[in-house]
């Protein structure tokens, strides 16, 4: 990217302190920034929030905080530097996500002085962000939009949710966590009638708090359930009143949820595009009903349920746009039978995974794999992990052959898959950006690394873990350099 910057810029700047002449350098060749992530400390942090409101204040829109404010400065002393953005009145985006040290007294100096603020998150914030904070974003906030509060050490409350239930109407996105329960859920629901976007997590959550959602929020479109109390009771509701619906993720074992859940859902939400699932009392009939009665499916995730190929034949004739199909710890309820009538019935597939428990084993072998790799050279996205040896170099060198494209790999638990068809992989899809080859004994070593270093220069994200010393220093070496 250095070679886009005007040689004046890189050398005529004579700034003391480095991080300010990197920044003047960046702020010449980028003069109207909409974006600004903070990743310093000490005292650089002030020298560069008043170098950036400065140099951004007619456009900087989005700010996120990265580092842990902690270690940095003092607490009032950091307050009064996030004060300055009072001076950027389009500043809409601000994000402490994962920011360790952070305080209500950060949030506090942050909202106060840009009451225009849309989109806030606090998640990830090690419990030092509480119901103090949230209560005062959404007084001096009343625009907010979009609030992510999720795990916070169980430090936010319904405090918070009646907080912004009072003031925040316009609110869209929640994203929540333990304690939050039904009564901080209802509040909200009752109140911001415009809500899109639920995310609820923990056993607090039951089909009351889901319910009320569904009385009040009928233009809701994402609803994520996790480690929750809700049942086909509350599916139902959903169901029934939120015909908008376009996204529903329940992922966890203890929700009981079933085929009923899923007859609901087909009939009352034809326009699901998204469905996740977890849990053996979700079957075939199910399933079925899904493809039939949501044209516009594009991604299915199938969790340990006790689907069979019988439902995979439905979605085939059923749901020819679909992208992505998961079949995630299928066990041998799934075969090849059911993966290949996916594979010639649904042309514009570009995400497939196929993994069990390690125990089980699959019934997907091989033949699957070649004959997805040559009916989808589009493929981006191929999971096999732990399919024991049904999976091999056999397979693995057809999509190598034919799936340029490929971006993601995970091939962990698969000690079928060796050095000999990651070679090929390598060569064969230079744009692979994941792979995943972890715990795969010694059939993973240094000389397929270095391929892909040596080929994949877009790489991002390499898990060679439990290899058994067959990867060394000398492979990551490469990959650090030339990716």
């Amino acid at each position: 990217w250095m070679s886009v910057i005007p040689s004046d810029a890189v050398h005529t700047h004579s700034a003391p302190n480095q991080q300010l002449r990197s920044m003047t350098m960046a702020f010449q060749c980028i003069p109207n920034p909409t974006a600004l992530v903070i990743d310093c400390s000490g005292p650089e942090l002030l020298r560069t929030l008043e170098f950036a409101v400065t140099e951004g204040r007619t456009s900087l829109q989005s700010v996120s905080f990265i580092f842990d404010l902690a270690t940095t400065l003092p607490t009032p002393v950091v307050c009064l530097g996030i004060t300055r953005f009072a001076a950027c009145r389009h500043l809409c985006h601000a994000s402490f996500a994962g920011c360790g040290g952070v305080t209500d007294e950060h949030v506090h100096a942050l909202t106060a002085v840009c009451p225009q603020l849309q989109r806030l998150d606090v998640s990830s914030t090690q419990g030092r962000v509480t119901d103090e904070g949230i209560e005062a974003a959404a007084r001096h906030c009343r625009g907010l939009r979009w609030l992510d509060i999720s795990n916070t050490h169980n430090k936010i409350t319904n405090d918070s949710l009646f907080a912004i239930a009072r003031c925040c109407l316009e609110l869209q996105v929640l994203v929540t966590s333990e304690p939050i329960s039904d009564v901080g859920i209802a509040a909200v629901a009752a109140s911001c009638r415009n809500l899109r976007r639920l995310v609820a997590q923990g056993a607090a959550v039951t089909d009351e708090g889901v319910k009320a959602v569904a009385n009040f929020c009928p233009l809701l479109r994402h609803l994520q359930l996790s480690v929750t109390r809700v049942t086909d009771i509350g599916v139902k509701a959903i169901a029934n009143g939120c015909p908008e619906l376009r996204c529903l993720r329940i992922e966890d074992f203890r929700i009981d949820v079933t085929d009923r859940s899923l007859f609901d859902v087909a009939q009352g939400c034809s326009k699901l595009r998204y469905l996740r699932v977890t849990g053996p009392r979700v079957c075939d009939p199910g399933i079925a009903a899904i493809a039939r009665s949501c044209a516009n499916l594009r991604h299915l995730f199938l969790k340990a349920t006790s689907v069979t190929d019988e439902a995979l034949s439905v979605i085939s004739s059923s749901s020819s746009q679909l992208i992505g199909l998961h079949l995630l710890s299928c066990n041998d309820n799934v075969t090849d039978r059911g993966v290949l009538a996916v594979v010639h019935g649904c042309p514009s597939l570009r995400n497939f995974s196929a993994a069990v428990t390690a125990e089980t084993g699959t019934l997907v072998t091989n033949h699957s794999i070649e004959e997805l790799a040559r009916r989808i050279p589009r493929l981006r996205y191929l999971s096999v992990a732990a399919t024991g040896a049904s999976i091999t170099d056999t397979g693995m060198a057809v999509v190598a052959a034919n799936c340029s494209e490929l971006r993601f790999l995970n091939v962990n638990r698969a000690p079928g898959v060796t050095d000999e068809s990651i070679r090929l992989v390598a060569r064969g899809c230079p744009r692979l950006r994941t792979l995943l080859a972890s715990r795969n004994g010694t059939a993973i070593t240094d000389a397929s690394i270095v391929e892909v270093a040596t080929h994949c220069n877009q790489l991002r994200a390499l898990h060679v873990d439990g290899v058994a010393g067959a990867v060394s220093d000398f492979s990551l070496e490469m990959i650090a350099r030339r990716c």
